[in-house]
């Protein structure tokens, strides 16, 4: 999983904090953005954390580009975009994690 740098759980500019937490699949997001996705639940002081689709999770405060905003983003490996550390082969990370969980819910340790 690519996410965002440690910055003290700040909304779309830092990684969530380690912990436990159940994560919900959804066919579709709140916002209608993101289908076949999941949601990660309970991040103290923040909502709206999903897991999905994306590349990059660059820190926005030194210049780099990001598609997380907060999010966690799968990848099966490394590789680099736009000059920056990247997950590639996002989608079908995703699509392995549905395999894995049959779109269940899960919890999920973070570190």
């Amino acid at each position: 999983m690519m996410e965002l740098p440690d910055r003290d759980n700040r909304p779309n500019l830092g990684r969530i904090p380690p912990g436990r937490y159940l994560v919900r699949y959804l066919p579709r997001s709140a916002s209608g953005k993101y289908r076949d996705v999941y949601h990660v639940t309970n991040v103290p002081d923040r909502a709206g954390i999903l897991s999905h689709p994306g590349n990059v999770a660059g820190d926005k405060l030194k210049g780099y580009r990001t598609d997380s905003w907060g999010c966690l983003l799968p990848a099966l490996r490394l590789g680099r975009l736009y000059g920056q550390v990247a997950g590639l082969a996002s989608r079908a990370a995703l699509r392995r994690i549905h395999e894995i969980t049959q779109r269940n819910d899960f919890y999920l340790e973070v570190y």
